[in-house]
């Protein structure tokens, strides 16, 4: 049985993110296994096969795209590369960044340079300062002052679809304009 109602904390499925990020993981190692192995197996047929095999298929709610794979796209884009978007920020090619008006800035400057959002994201993410709204649809990130005592000078939501476009551009930046000059 799948009842996620279980991990909900009151800001949120923060408890929910390891289970999606594992769940994904899984797909993804044993669908290469199966590619390996069984060449000839249909992605419908791995699938229906996968979610048997992990107690999913009564969980209408499991997706790939799910929080837990954007957010472990995020984290491997903005906070595992921290001394790129730290110490080479204004040195790194020209970020266009199209998805900022999927953003709803509830606290900060709106107007912010693209490195300085990026940088609060980053540190959002770093500290799991974020908040998901399932009903909604919504993530929420947040930066508090003086490492994380102090009052919160950045907050922005944005939708699923939003995080996910916004998740395409970064990685696109990320691959296409800045390993090219490192």
């Amino acid at each position: 049985m799948c009842d996620y109602n279980e991990f909900r904390e009151e800001n949120g499925y923060q408890n929910e993110i390891p289970r999606w990020v594992w769940f994904t993981g899984q797909f993804l190692f044993r669908f290469q296994e199966t590619l390996e192995h069984y060449p000839q197996t249909t992605i419908a047929r791995f699938w229906e096969d996968f979610k048997n095999s992990q107690g999913l298929q009564n969980c209408q709610g499991f997706h790939l795209k799910n929080q837990g794979t954007l957010l472990m796209l995020l984290y491997g884009l903005l906070v595992v590369p921290r001394g790129m978007w730290e110490r080479r920020g204004q040195d790194l090619p020209d970020f266009s960044f199209t998805t900022r008006n999927r953003f709803d800035f509830q606290v900060g400057n709106q107007n912010m340079t693209t490195i300085d959002f990026l940088k609060y994201m980053r540190h959002a993410l770093a500290h799991a300062n974020f908040e998901i709204d399932v009903e909604q649809g919504s993530f929420k990130f947040f930066n508090r002052q003086n490492f994380g005592h102090g009052d919160i000078n950045f907050r922005v939501e944005i939708d699923h679809c939003g995080l996910g476009m916004f998740v395409t551009e970064v990685g696109q930046y990320f691959i296409n304009s800045v390993l090219i000059g490192i």
